[in-house]
This record gives structure tokens, C-alpha cells and sequence, in this order.
């Protein structure tokens, strides 16, 4: 009896595998045809080097080779491992925009995230775009409904800012309500809150961030958006206004290693409302 259970398994994965790579008239299926070859990861040194229905996976002394069935979902084609197994620690391979897309699975922390192209389409992946809008570079109104900043900190000096300002993910948002502004403050680590304040605030503080976003540089940059495809920390500026004016400054990728403003005067005025680390 387990004989012939072993026997069935190693059948459906044989059959599983010959989906793959058959179509009509015993062709190779379209879509596997065009994965073959050779694939380098935008953000590290490693490879993929795709042979019929088996990709080889490199990097720097660690190779292995996994073999995989296609699937597709809603036009979304992934490969898959074949029956009762996995790739080791890579998450299934998904075709994206002419890369394959996998992470790599850990328990903790941010994991690398795998972004395979063919070599010829490297330099293009990595090129930073100008992909900015033409918006409005001055607001009028000085009566701010919702303001709202996301970014990184990984290292000292990082976007001008001195060492107060610890390492981490920051969510700064004030928002306007019926009772007057609110104001929250938070920074975390990668599983864990590094700081967390909130506050209500009053009208002239909120002004002094309209002000703030003007004489910063936000204003004139209204639009910006730049960004390539290698995985990196994005940032983000947001605000509106009672007017319907608003702010949208934005960038990914390798591009977020600048801002187009004054962060540290920005965040020196969220330290006058109160925000401090934890000693």
C-alpha cells in the first residue's frame, strides 16, 4: 500500500511537470518558452538560470535546483513548486511587468525581495525616472485639513538629520476635527515600536507647518515623483487644504535616498510640539 502511495505521488508531480512544459502538438507551452534562460536579481548576486521546467537558484556559494509547474490567476502567471514541495527559503516566483518577483521567506524583519530580469534589461531597471506631475507649485490657502509625511531613517546624517532623530519607519500625520487638530507621531522598527506620541494641537502650531512647507522647499516640489524598480525604502509628503489645494511629493526605490525639502526643519517642529524618544 505505501508503494503504491509513493507511486501515485511521484506520478502527479511527473504529471504536474508535463503541463508545464506541453501544449497542443506536444509544444513547449508559450509562456515557459519565453522564461527560458538566463535571469539576474536587481537588488543582490543572485541568478536564475531557467531550463525547461527546472530553474537553477545562485547566490554567492549556494546553489540549488528546483523544479516548477506554471500556474495563472486572473492573467497572473507564478511558478510554482511541484507537488509536496518548495523552494527552500525563496516564496513562489510571480511574472511582473517582465521580471520575476519572489521574497525571500523569514520569520523576522524585512526580507530581500528577488526582482530577476534579463541582463540586457538591467541598466533600465536601475535607471531613476522623472515620472513627476505637472501640479500647482504654490497654495493659496492657509487653512490645513490633512498633512501627512512617511519615511526611513537608516543611518546618522541620513536626509540631514542629527542624532536625535533615531533609526526606523516614521508615520507623521495631523489631521483636522470637529474638536481642533490631532496629531500622531510614530516610529517603529522592524517588529517593534521605537517611538509612539500623540497629541492634539492647536490652530497657530498648524500654521507654522503650512509656513513650514513653504519655506522648506514642499511647496515648489509639489508633483515630485521619481523612482526605479530596485527595493529600497520609499517617501512620502501628503497634505490638503480647505481650498481643495494639495501637496503630493513622493519617491522609490533608489530615488528615495533624496528629498527635494527640508526634513530636519520640518521634523524640529514636531519636536516643539513634545516628540521625544524613550529613554
Amino acid at each position: 500500500m505505501r508503494n503504491t502511495t509513493m507511486k501515485s505521488k511521484l506520478l502527479i508531480t511527473i504529471l504536474l511537470a508535463s503541463l508545464a512544459l506541453s501544449a497542443c502538438g506536444g509544444e513547449m507551452d508559450p509562456r515557459l518558452k519565453a522564461l527560458q534562460g538566463h535571469w539576474v536579481d536587481i537588488n543582490s548576486d543572485a541568478s536564475l538560470e531557467i531550463n525547461g521546467a527546472t530553474f537553477r537558484f545562485t547566490s554567492g556559494g549556494w546553489r540549488e535546483k528546483y523544479p516548477f509547474v506554471l500556474t495563472e490567476n486572473n492573467g497572473v502567471v507564478t511558478l510554482e513548486p511541484t507537488y509536496h514541495k518548495d523552494f527552500g527559503f525563496l516564496s513562489t516566483i510571480t511574472m511582473d511587468d517582465g521580471a520575476l518577483t519572489a521574497y525571500e521567506m523569514i520569520m523576522d524583519g524585512e526580507s530581500h525581495k528577488y526582482r530577476f530580469v534579463r541582463e540586457a534589461d538591467k541598466a533600465a531597471e536601475l535607471e531613476i525616472k522623472d515620472l513627476s506631475e505637472d501640479l500647482p507649485k504654490s497654495v493659496e490657502s492657509q487653512e490645513m485639513d490633512q498633512f501627512s509625511l512617511v519615511f526611513s531613517k537608516d543611518y546618522d546624517g541620513q536626509y540631514g538629520l542629527d542624532d536625535f532623530w533615531s533609526n526606523g519607519r516614521y508615520s507623521w500625520t495631523v489631521e483636522k476635527r470637529d474638536e481642533g487638530y490631532w496629531m500622531e507621531f510614530d516610529v517603529s522598527g522592524s517588529s517593534y515600536i521605537i517611538l509612539r506620541f500623540s497629541d492634539t494641537v492647536d490652530a497657530e502650531w498648524v500654521q507654522e507647518l503650512v509656513d513650514l512647507l513653504h519655506s522648506t522647499g514642499a511647496v515648489e516640489h509639489n508633483g515630485y515623483h521619481r523612482k526605479n524598480n530596485r527595493q529600497g525604502h520609499d517617501w512620502g509628503l501628503w497634505a490638503s487644504f480647505a481650498s481643495d489645494e494639495t501637496l503630493t511629493l513622493r519617491a522609490e526605490g533608489d530615488a528615495a535616498a533624496e528629498m527635494p525639502f527640508d526634513l530636519a526643519a520640518l521634523l524640529e517642529h514636531a519636536k516643539s510640539q513634545g516628540v521625544k524618544f524613550w529613554n
